[in-house]
């Protein structure tokens, strides 16, 4: 994708743009005219290889006519080939912006890889949760200088520690503040070992005192469903955060390593073509689709240590040590599953999590970038499996071994009164995504409006005094998916989320709008020159007060976000 610079000075609006706005609390407008198509003459598959030796080292210098690439079965042919040895990114020093301007264009460009740590404490049990976090800040101790990194946390939800950078001071003290979620921290949906030998229990006093079966079957029938029910939560809670990741990752132009600490990895990809379709496979497809676009290969490590270690306490957990092997397979079998799936590589059986972690970033920042347009060009859904091989087979290669052949054109929202992804990629402590660039203006009205005015914003009832903010964007055209119709016209959809948090995190008030895009051709090409203009107004209460502002392209999918903290008179842009 184009991914124009804007003009920080055009912030005024363009004539000719037909822009069709619904606010959320009355039903949007629908668009009169057909559904926007977008033309796509054909496919291209990217695969990033990692190929090691015996030894687990990268194998540098080869050549492309080594590679062999096959889908489902049939040869392809590889047009695009590149070798990428570790490349550390170049930041980019972007012109300085005009007071109260702001944009959520990317700062470093040009590295071959990007690591991400991401603590999972939804899946993982408190006393692991410590252990992995004392593992992690032990590692940012040893860290190779020049590292790229950013940590997240997934609890109820997901948080960013530490965007990317190469500036780790500060960090151990981030993982230890519980404001940021990554303090030790008990999941409501994943059972306690305490819990689980508290169940196992039941059923053996029950077996003991000879209970009736039915009676026994019936208790084991409800465990079975009430952890059904959790591990359910668990995955779809997991999914939704490996999406917001990949809209996180998306528009950098490299390898992105994720290395994922957990005790349980309840997630999977790719559906087993011959197995039975889960309950949530859209949402499993739509998340695939997403991390096989950006790039993102998994590192699962597990956080359960080495059963037999000195470390390792057994008589903590549930069940006999049989059970607690199989347990354990099966885990490592989940763990080895995904990352084979997304071309990563697993770490289980080890309490040496730091050299796990180390090793994973070295394993993905030499691989080889290998593209072809596939034979079978059908949009159908199904599911593509992808084959690479070396001429010389003493090697391990890790590659994402496949991908849905979904229409590139996917609408994420068809219908009226869907969950809002936005709403949970612009929250407060969420970091800037850029799938969509754009600038932000942020001023005083002036003049002020009177204090008996009606409010901008939903909060019909905020007190005066307040300030009212002239909310000014400049949106790069070429990330707005415009489809284009018989008569030249092109059209969108976007909604557009602008929230005022207080001091305390507290919602104050918020400006939600949809809107329908209609754009001849003349308009189209002048506006890709200055940036789609949008006007928007938002009434905050004085004091300081933390803004984020987000665009999310309902035909695509794509979103960007920014945030700036205020004090009244001016504004300064976050830094995520």
């Amino acid at each position: 994708m184009i991914r124009s610079l804007l003009s920080a000075a055009s912030l005024l609006f363009l004539s000719g743009i037909c822009l069709s706005q619904s606010r959320e609390q009355g039903p949007p407008v629908s668009a009169a005219v057909q559904s926007p198509t977008i033309k796509v003459e054909s496919r291209i598959v990217v695969v990033d290889v990692v190929v090691t030796n015996k030894q687990g080292q990268s194998v540098p210098g080869i050549r492309k006519d080594d590679f062999h690439v096959s889908e489902d079965g049939g040869a392809q042919i590889v047009t695009s080939f590149e070798e990428h040895k570790g490349a550390a990114p170049n930041e980019m020093k972007l012109p300085p912006m005009p007071p109260n301007v702001f944009s959520n264009f990317p700062t470093a460009r040009g590295a071959d890889s990007v690591n991400l740590l991401l603590l999972d404490l939804l899946n993982t049990q408190p006393q692991n949760q410590a252990f992995v976090r004392q593992q992690v800040i032990k590692y940012l101790g040893e860290v190779l200088p020049g590292t790229r990194l950013a940590v997240f946390a997934l609890g109820s939800r997901l948080r960013m520690v530490r965007g990317f950078t190469t500036d780790f001071s500060g960090l151990a003290a981030a993982l230890e503040d519980k404001k940021l979620g990554v303090a030790p921290e008990i999941s409501r949906s994943l059972p306690t070992e305490a819990n689980q030998y508290s169940d196992a229990e039941i059923l053996r006093q029950m077996r003991k005192s000879q209970a009736a079966p039915s009676a026994i079957d019936a208790v084991e029938s409800f465990q079975r469903d009430e952890a059904a029910e959790h591990a359910n939560s668990r995955s779809e809670l997991t999914l939704q955060a490996f999406q917001q990741i990949a809209r996180y990752l998306s528009a950098i132009p490299a390898r992105k390593n994720l290395i994922w600490f957990s005790d349980n990895f309840p997630v999977s990809f790719f559906s087993d073509p011959g197995g039975r379709v889960p309950k949530n496979q859209d949402h499993i497809q739509k998340t695939s689709d997403m991390l096989t676009a950006a790039k993102v290969a998994i590192y699962p490590v597990s956080a359960l240590g080495v059963l037999g270690d000195p470390t390792f306490d057994a008589s903590k957990l549930a069940g006999s040590r049989r059970e607690l092997e199989a347990r354990l397979s099966a885990n490592q079998i989940a763990m080895e599953t995904i990352a084979q799936e997304t071309g990563g590589r697993a770490f289980y059986s080890t309490n040496a999590l730091g050299a796990a972690v180390k090793d994973a970033v070295s394993n993905g920042s030499h691989y080889y970038t290998l593209a072809y347009s596939p034979a079978n060009n059908k949009n159908d859904g199904k599911f593509r499996r992808i084959q690479v091989s070396l001429v010389d087979n003493n090697y391990t290669l890790s590659y994402r071994r496949g991908y849905f052949a979904d229409q590139l054109s996917h609408e994420f929202i068809s219908e009226e009164g869907a969950d809002d992804p936005l709403v949970s990629l612009i929250g407060l402590d969420m970091p800037d995504f850029d799938e969509i660039l754009f600038k932000l203006q942020v001023v005083p009205k002036n003049p002020q409006p009177p204090a008996n005015a009606p409010r901008a914003g939903n909060n019909t009832k905020l007190k005066a005094p307040f300030t009212r903010y002239d909310i000014n964007f400049a949106v790069a055209l070429p990330d707005i998916a415009m489809g284009l119709d018989a008569n030249g016209t092109r059209h969108g959809r976007i909604e557009i989320i602008i929230i005022a948090f207080g001091p305390g995190g507290n919602i104050l008030n918020i400006v939600r709008k949809r809107s329908n895009l209609t754009m001849d051709s003349k308009v189209y090409e002048a506006t890709q020159q200055v940036g789609m203009q949008i006007h928007e107004e938002i009434d905050a209460p004085p004091g300081e007060i933390y803004l984020r502002a987000g665009i999310y392209d309902m035909n695509s999918g794509n979103c960007g976000t920014l945030g700036a903290a205020l004090n009244g008179s001016s504004a300064k842009q976050s830094q995520k």
